[in-house]
C-alpha cells in the first residue's frame, strides 16, 4: 500500500515539473506567435495568450484516497476447557471355560481270558 502511495505522488510531481517545463519553452521564444518552430518539435500554445500551434494543458482535479488504519471492536467466539471428570459402563465379552456333566455311550475293548485244551500227538524216538 505504500508502493502504491508513492508512487503516485512521485507521478503527479513529474506530470506538474513537465507541463511547467513545455509551457515556459514555447513562450521564450515566441513561436507560436510567430510561426517559428522553437525546438525542431511540436510546440504547445504559448503563455502570451497567441493561438494555439499544438494541443493545449489542461488541468483537472482529481481525488486521491489514502488508506488510514482504524482500530475496530469485534465479537469473537472464543473456546474455553474446563477439567470434567466422566464415568462409564461398557460391556467386555470373554471366553471363560465351563465345566458341565453329561453321558455319553461309547464301546471298550476290554481283554477277555479263556481257556482251552487242545490235543495233539508229539513223535518220540525210543532208544
Amino acid at each position: 500500500m505504500r508502493n502504491t502511495l508513492c508512487s503516485l505522488t512521485f507521478g503527479l510531481f513529474a506530470t506538474l515539473g513537465l507541463v511547467a517545463s513545455a509551457d515556459a519553452g514555447c513562450g521564450s521564444c515566441g513561436g507560436c506567435d510567430t510561426g517559428a518552430d522553437c525546438s525542431g518539435a511540436t510546440t504547445y500554445a504559448s503563455t502570451s495568450g497567441g493561438a494555439a500551434c499544438g494541443p493545449e494543458v489542461s488541468y483537472e482535479t482529481r481525488t486521491v484516497m489514502q488508506s488510514q488504519y482504524v482500530t475496530e471492536t469485534r465479537m469473537v467466539p472464543t473456546t474455553s476447557y474446563v477439567q470434567e471428570t466422566r464415568e462409564r459402563m461398557r460391556n467386555v465379552s470373554r471366553r471363560v471355560a465351563s465345566v458341565e456333566s453329561r453321558t455319553q455311550t461309547y464301546t471298550v475293548n476290554v481283554p477277555e481270558t479263556r481257556t482251552r485244551t487242545v490235543t495233539y500227538n508229539v513223535p518220540v524216538n525210543v532208544p
